[in-house]
């Protein structure tokens, strides 16, 4: 019955794409009405995916078969609504499927994995995942299954590095295709998009096109497929410079990541994209920010960072579109034309700087990586600061008010044994001790990996605390290098740091001009 709802929809918004014009203006209509509706499909997914765990939790922890299903399932409801959720089900399922020493069961939960970890952009461990995936003792249809992955795998690998199609990722894609087509019937879906990508390089447009609309087309692929395949007929029509089928292949396939509850999603932010190139800046807005809401709840760095290149185009258009301030306009009249020749110095500079893209790219993923963690420890750092600084003024109120009511009462003897009795050492310990909780909820790891550091016997401490040795790098790992810097902050000498600092060199196994690189490196 839902397929059938599913293949009625198409054949109302679709059927003119393969043989007449395009109904562009409708289906962005009827996109507009589901978009400011989506809640309700998002409330239904959630709302089945608690129907699901309240069954699972009346299966017996030892029924290793039903478990493994059922936690299939919960991994389907959320593979493309909740990345974490997605990966922590696949692993269960992983768990229950090796309790059972199934090889179908673990394939098919491998074959989860592996999905989870291409939806959220972790191309490194879905990698990791078909180099150590067995499949000699899994049925066919199993073994097709984790090879169609495959095809996405290393597509999607391919797009991002490379952008054409044409390097090593692609070849492997192509070779994944060859795979599924000798294990899958050639007529099924899985069969018949293998086939294209085979020979996706040596086909034009229209024929991509006209296979992908036949594949659209068929009844028996669940709604999040065919609004992938609508996404990927969308790209070619772009590429075959036709911006009507573009736009109503992208609608389409956004209408289907909705109703389908769906939040890893390309479509929508896609059209943003295009709405914003041709002036429609209100869709352009409305449809950025369902993007970046669906980027945060399915929680996918790469479709955050994705968004993030959209985003400040569309608000500073939409900006610019209400302002209409006479002093705005020449200020934004004198960017443009400081733009403008930032852009020919831009270009000039680009034809000469194009070898150095592709490095550069590695360097500056490595400087965001390094940033968005600078940001987080800014934050703790932050919030740490603020409840230090607010106990000391608690501490000094409570002492200014003491001495207030002495001093008006003459018990100056009694003053100044209160002042003597004031234990700043128990204070200075307390402090110490947050800023041990606070690093270690920073780097969990940090004392092990600091252990690992020196020859074995390297005593640990106590769970939840540093050692006076290990403050004293944990405050480098923080960035603070200055000797006097870190002597002020923990309350030491200069040459009681440094002490430390030497015997600890001379105690690691590296050499000494490595080891503060290693403390530094520690994550």
């Amino acid at each position: 019955m839902k397929n059938f709802l599913v293949t009625a929809f198409l054949a109302l918004l679709g059927a003119s794409g393969v043989s007449g014009a395009l109904n562009t203006d409708s289906i962005i209509r009827e996109l507009d009405h589901i978009v400011e509706r989506r809640d309700t499909w998002y409330a239904h997914q959630a709302w089945r995916i608690d129907s699901l765990k309240k069954l699972t939790a009346a299966i017996p922890s030892d029924d290793y078969s039903r478990r493994a299903d059922r936690y299939h399932e919960l991994f389907t409801g959320y593979k493309a609504f909740q990345s974490d959720s997605a990966q922590a089900y696949a692993r269960r399922e992983l768990d229950m499927a090796l309790r059972m020493a199934d090889a179908d069961a673990i394939v098919r939960a491998r074959s989860d994995e592996l999905f989870s970890y291409i939806a959220a952009g972790n191309f490194t461990a879905a990698v990791d995942v078909v180099r150590q995936t067995d499949l000699s003792r899994a049925s066919d249809r199993r073994r097709g299954e984790f090879y169609f992955l495959c095809i996405r795998l290393f597509s999607d690998i391919s797009c991002f590095v490379d952008g054409t199609f044409t390097d090593a990722n692609a070849a492997r894609s192509r070779a994944y295709s060859d795979s599924v087509l000798t294990i899958m019937d050639p007529a099924s879906y899985e069969g018949r998009y293998a086939g294209i990508y085979t020979t996706l390089a040596d086909l034009t447009y229209s024929e991509r096109i006209a296979m992908f609309s036949g594949i659209l087309r068929e009844s028996d692929i669940s709604p999040g497929e065919q609004a992938m395949i609508s996404s990927m007929l969308a790209d070619n029509y772009r590429d075959n410079h036709d911006d009507e089928g573009f736009v109503y292949y992208k609608a389409l396939s956004a209408i289907l990541d909705i109703r389908s509850g769906k939040r890893e999603t390309t479509a929508i932010r896609e059209l943003a994209k295009y709405m914003i190139e041709h002036g429609d800046h209100s869709r352009a807005f409305t449809y950025i920010n369902v993007a970046l809401d669906d980027a945060n709840f399915f929680n996918a760095p790469h479709r955050k960072a994705e968004i993030s290149n959209i985003l400040p185009l569309i608000e500073a258009v939409r900006y610019n579109s209400v302002e209409s301030d006479r002093t705005v306009l020449a200020r934004l009249l004198a960017l443009m034309l400081v733009l403008s020749a930032g852009l020919v110095w831009a270009i000039v500079y680009a034809r000469k700087a194009n070898h150095a893209v592709r490095r550069r790219k590695k360097e500056l993923e490595a400087a965001v990586e390094k940033l968005n963690e600078s940001n987080r420890i800014k934050e703790e750092y932050i919030g740490y600061g603020f409840r230090v600084n607010t106990h000391a003024m608690h501490k000094i109120e409570d002492i200014h008010k003491m001495v207030h009511r002495k001093l008006k009462a003459r018990m100056y003897d009694d003053l100044d044994r209160s002042l003597n009795d004031a234990d700043l050492r128990a204070e200075r310990a307390r402090a110490l001790r947050e800023f041990d909780a606070i690093f270690l909820k920073l780097f969990p790891g940090f004392p092990a990996k600091y252990a690992a550091l020196f020859p074995e016997g390297e005593a640990l401490p106590p769970e939840g605390e540093l050692t006076p040795e290990m403050r004293i790098f944990a405050l480098i790992r923080l960035g603070v290098s200055d000797i006097e810097s870190i002597a002020r902050l923990l309350d030491y000498s200069t040459n009681t740091v440094s002490t430390y600092k030497t015997r600890a060199k001379k105690r690691s196994i590296l050499p000494n001009d490595r080891f503060e690189a290693a403390i530094l490196a520690i994550s």
